[in-house]
């Protein structure tokens, strides 16, 4: 867990906390159990629930490593970020510690975080593995199932650090 779920608000620890959970998986769990290339449908290495700062951090992990991911939320990418007042100005803190991703991140209004933000999730070839969905279903037999009006895909058998959720 990273980001606001894991008690840190703050957009620059966000995004290198996300970046560091895809490091953890890609240099320990995938040591342990590699991603499999002999697969067939909608699967992916790594599910990564929430496009805030530390979802989107995960993602840009994600795509410079090559791992086939997939991110889910219920709204649009940074919508925390979003629903801040007019012209909020945003601080990068702590100052003692350096953006570790791709992704803007320096002192400005959340309008002008927001706007490159949606630039850099196209370029960097992020856009396409964001799904918003309106609802999530836990079904039975270790399949979740999620639903964006466009059509259901499934996670078989979702696990976290060896556990089933």
């Amino acid at each position: 867990m990273a980001g606001e779920i894991a008690g840190t608000p703050l957009i620059k620890l966000g995004l290198n906390r996300g970046r560091a959970v895809i490091d953890h998986i890609a240099n320990v769990d995938f040591a342990i159990l590699p991603p499999s290339e002999d697969r067939q449908g909608n699967w992916f290495d790594v599910l990564i629930v929430g496009a805030g700062s530390a979802g989107l951090g995960a993602a840009d992990r994600c795509q410079q490593l090559g791992i086939n991911y997939v991110v889910i939320d219920a709204q649009r990418p940074a919508q925390l970020i979003r629903n801040m007042t007019k012209g909020k100005p945003l601080l990068m803190e702590p100052p003692n510690e350096e953006n570790q991703t791709r992704l803007f991140c320096e002192e400005c209004s959340k309008e002008q975080l927001l706007e490159q933000w949606e630039k850099q999730i196209v370029e960097l070839g992020i856009e396409p593995h964001i799904q918003c969905f309106e609802t999530v279903t836990v079904c039975p037999m270790d399949v979740l199932s999620f639903d964006n009006n466009r059509n259901n895909t499934l996670f078989h058998k979702l696990t976290v650090n060896g556990q089933s959720l």
